[in-house]
């Protein structure tokens, strides 16, 4: 059978035919690869400083006084100023004197009759022993007046003993204060009754000295056995004494304070450790001329452990977490990355971390944009300059000697607070700290 086709029916198959082919001849659109991501690099920096190791302390006075009355009776005066400065032995408190002052011209009345019986009973024996040797008093007369004698003796020696003890009941009236020192507040007012017995647990006022001021804190023990170890280090072995001997040094900084500008020295190492809290008592002392440091505050307080050292220091949020695992990318001649395991040690202030193990201080590290980096990826790169820190850690021997994960937290809310404003996500097993 024969089919005929008209001329536009013939025209169109000709142009889909046409059309056909020229799609099958079509190449695809080549895809270009994106450009390499742009991240900032920089090289680690290096600073001496000897590893430490922080504590909260509480300041102590070194000598602390309750004053208390010794004897009772009205208050007559205060001759204080309540928070001034007193020496020791100016008077603070005066009671009322004059039952005191009856007693002890009583006292002293005694005592002349006990002196006149004396003299008596001394010129009765003497008149007694000539008799005798004439035959004119019998032994037991002798031993009666003997006896005699010896009575008045005695009641001599306690008429005085009554007299010192008026007399000190006398001065008593007088409060004083034992040290220097500042004084508090006067819990009793003039006109008052106060006694020689306490009430209500409340003395008449404390006096605390000023200068020098105790220092205490609690030490774990690692912190311990560490800093005995540097100790034996730095001494070769050959000096066998204590820390507080050789007046191991400390710094203090009060909450309001940059730095640790107070220095001192180790005075006290308590002779157990807690076994309930695995810490043992520390104390340490330091000058406190102008009267800064008030007792009962809390501070900071610093513990060298060792002598001076070299440390790597790289900022916290160059440093990956992979699986637990710490990790910074390195970035080779090439501007290839290169996945680097790290130890980490003690944290600075500024947000430098110390690098213990795996990194040069000639390499450079990703410190900006790690989030869009990889490992083995070639990167655009801009370099900068790393400035130093003191070091100003908030955590104590983890943080100083381990750098353990609880020291690393700031760091790790940093990063992922910085990763939160880059375009990539990370993978599932690599992210930042």
């Amino acid at each position: 059978m024969t089919l005929n086709l008209s001329s536009g029916a013939r025209f169109g198959c000709l142009a889909f035919c046409w059309l056909a082919l020229a799609g099958c001849e079509r190449k695809p659109t080549p895809i270009s690869d994106p450009p390499p991501p742009e991240v900032t690099i920089a090289q680690p920096i290096v600073e001496e400083f000897a590893d430490y190791a922080e504590f909260a302390g509480t300041t102590e006075a070194v000598e602390r006084v309750e004053i208390q009355a010794r004897v009772s009776g009205y208050l007559d005066k205060i001759n204080f100023a309540e928070g001034e400065q007193v020496k020791a032995d100016d008077v603070l408190f005066e009671i009322d004197p004059r039952p005191y002052q009856a007693v002890y011209e009583a006292a002293e009345a005694e005592v002349l009759r006990a002196e006149a019986a004396l003299n008596k009973a001394q010129q009765d024996l003497k008149r007694s022993q000539e008799l005798r040797d004439r035959g004119a008093v019998t032994p037991a007369q002798l031993d009666e007046v003997t006896a005699e004698e010896s009575v008045q003796k005695a009641n001599l020696a306690a008429a005085k003993a009554s007299l010192r003890q008026a007399d000190l009941d006398l001065q008593f009236t007088k409060v004083m204060s034992p040290i220097e020192g500042r004084v508090g507040r006067a819990n009793r007012t003039k006109g008052n009754l106060v006694s020689a017995v306490t009430i209500n647990g409340q003395p008449l006022t404390t006096v605390v000295s000023m200068h020098p001021i105790h220092v205490t804190f609690d030490v774990d023990e690692r912190t311990l056995l560490r800093a005995q170890a540097e100790h034996r280090k730095e001494y070769g072995g050959q000096d066998k004494r204590k820390l507080t001997e050789v007046q191991w040094p400390l710094w203090i900084k009060l909450a309001n304070e940059s730095g640790f500008p107070h220095e001192g020295f180790l005075d006290f190492v308590d002779n157990e450790v807690d076994p309930g809290t695995g810490t043992i008592r520390m104390r340490g002392q330091f000058d406190n001329e102008t009267n800064l440091l008030l007792p009962g505050l809390f501070v900071t307080v610093r513990v060298p452990l060792g002598k001076p050292r070299p440390h790597v220091l790289v900022p916290s949020r160059a440093i990956g977490t992979d699986q637990g695992n710490k990790y910074v990318l390195v970035v080779n001649e090439d501007n290839k990355t290169e996945y680097r395991l790290v130890q980490l040690g003690l944290q600075t202030a500024g947000g430098m971390r110390e690098i213990e193990d795996g990194l040069e201080a000639d390499e450079w590290i990703v410190i900006d944009g790690l989030q869009r980096a990889r490992p083995g990826t070639t990167v655009r790169t801009t370099k900068q300059e790393l400035e130093a820190t003191p070091p100003e850690s908030a955590d104590g021997l983890e943080n100083a000697a381990t750098g353990s994960d609880a020291s690393e937290s700031q760091a790790e809310n940093e990063t992922i607070e910085d990763a939160a404003s880059e375009s990539d996500t990370p993978s599932d097993t690599q992210q930042t700290e």
